[in-house]
């Protein structure tokens, strides 16, 4: 199909420009074709590569998950020992203001 009209393409020309100018275009416009088709056949990916970079990706996520489950633990753990510390130190002002409170009033 591309072909077929490239040589509707080229004749046009021809009856333009004339044979050797037509020529020398449509030979510019092959080596662009042929070219592409090299580069497109070097880039793209094939359905090997798009498995091998899944399987990666899952490791990957696998691999975050765990971190982040890890994260959490210990995120936890921080939480809980903070939430010990400041219920002694409140406690402890509490049952300080208390004991001054009672000796200025008794």
């Amino acid at each position: 199909m591309q072909r077929a009209k490239f040589l509707e393409d080229y004749h046009r020309l021809k009856a333009v420009m004339g044979d050797a100018q037509a020529e020398a275009v449509s030979t510019f416009v092959s080596g662009q074709l042929d070219g592409n088709k090299e580069d497109l056949e070097t880039t793209l990916a094939t359905k090997m590569d798009l498995s091998a970079l899944e399987l990666r990706l899952n490791e990957i996520i696998l691999k975050l998950h765990g971190e982040q489950a890890k994260n959490t633990s210990e995120t936890k753990a921080e939480l809980l020992r903070w939430s010990y510390v400041l219920f002694i130190t409140q406690t402890t002002v509490l049952i300080g203001v208390m004991v001054a409170l009672l000796k200025h009033f008794i």
